[in-house]
This record gives C-alpha cells, structure tokens and sequence, in this order.
C-alpha cells in the first residue's frame, strides 16, 4: 500500500467516525468541501489531526491545516507533504 493510500485510509476512517457518515460515502467524495458539502465544525477537525499527527509521526498547524485543505484530496496532499519533508 501506497503512501498516499495509507493517508486516505487514516483520512476516510477518522472522517466516517467523526461524521458518521458511511466510508464509501467519503471515499466517494474526496473532492468535497470539509465545511460546506461534509458540514464539519472547527472542532471536529482536531481528532482528524490528532490521528494523523500519531500514525505518521509529523506535527500538523492547525491553522495550515484549515486554510490549506478546503477538501478531503488537499488534506491528503498537505500531510503527503509533511512526511515527505521529514
């Protein structure tokens, strides 16, 4: 398995769990907006984080993390680059 697949993974089941909302549902729409298609809260942003931060050993701005990834796909690329620089 993949780098990025990993992510998506950790991404995919934080998100399903978060939302309660089915993973297919997600994986579906990886494109779709964090706030305004899945209607996630500032809040709900912190276990996501927090999962990755754990599974790939990397510190994430939550700030940065806010403003860069409006989508599921630009969170995966955020954290891709993140591991990659370390």
């Amino acid at each position: 398995m993949s780098l990025r697949e990993q992510i998506v993974d950790i991404f995919v089941d934080v998100i399903s769990a978060i939302l309660d909302t089915p993973k297919e549902e997600i994986l579906s729409n990886l494109n779709a907006k964090f706030n305004d298609d899945f209607n996630m809260t500032s809040l709900e942003y912190f276990p996501l984080i927090g999962k990755l931060e754990e599974e790939f050993d990397i510190d994430i701005d939550y700030h940065d993390f806010l403003t860069n990834a409006q989508t599921a796909n630009d969170g995966i690329d955020l954290v891709l680059e993140i591991v990659n620089r370390k």
